[in-house]
């Protein structure tokens, strides 16, 4: 799919397997590259889902995230169906839950070592079989109350997962880096009128 469009990708086109989102500053810009989009696809004897389509939109929801033209940030709905899931009662439960939360895994704050209690639960559960959903699904289980109090705390960590802005040319960009195995070793953030007597975290 990638190779299409080419002449687009990165610049006013991204791609998620069969997902095409084209975006654009302006109104001008955008119906050029729409007519470019248009004869690819006609080039290429592509298709659109008309009823899954949509043009001319300020904020889209795509591949599970809201963007509009000042950040990105997960859908809320999707953050709050993954809130209201109760205990898993079976490997497969907790597998889906966290392929779920993975997802947002750059956009959650200490993500490796709060999930890290969860994921050893569901690699012993799955130790002595294949990994699929199917056998999964076979597999029961009940959380200690240690697992329950970890599975409550990535819940609540979905209630504040970060938002990521756009790069501003105007900002001072801070660079954080840490080496380490289990958790972020670099985190990038932007401080529209930075102030160098004031610490980096209360600006």
């Amino acid at each position: 799919m990638e190779a299409c469009f080419t002449s687009l990708l990165y610049q006013h086109l991204l791609i998620w397997i069969d997902d095409l989102l084209l975006y654009a500053e302006g109104i001008e810009t955008y119906l050029e590259k729409l007519n470019e989009l248009f004869s690819l696809m006609d080039h290429f004897g592509l298709k659109l889902f008309a009823k899954k389509s949509q043009l001319y939109q300020k904020e889209v929801k795509w591949c599970g995230r809201q963007i509009d033209d000042n950040d990105v940030r997960h859908d809320p709905d999707r953050i709050n169906t993954l809130r209201s899931m109760p205990y898993p009662t079976t490997a497969g439960e907790l597998q889906q839950f966290l392929c779920a939360i993975n997802w947002m895994c750059e956009s959650i704050v200490d993500f490796a070592r709060q999930v890290a209690l969860l994921q050893h639960r569901l690699d012993a559960a799955l130790a002595s079989t294949k990994r699929t959903k199917r056998a999964a699904a076979g597999i029961n289980l009940e959380l200690t109350t240690e697992e329950c109090a970890a599975y409550d705390q990535v819940k609540e960590a979905l209630a504040t997962v970060a938002t990521l802005a756009f790069a501003d040319d105007a900002a001072s960009t801070c660079l954080f880096t840490d080496a380490s195995d289990i958790g972020w070793a670099v985190i990038v953030t932007q401080v529209t009128k930075f102030d160098p007597k004031t610490p980096v975290t209360k600006q």
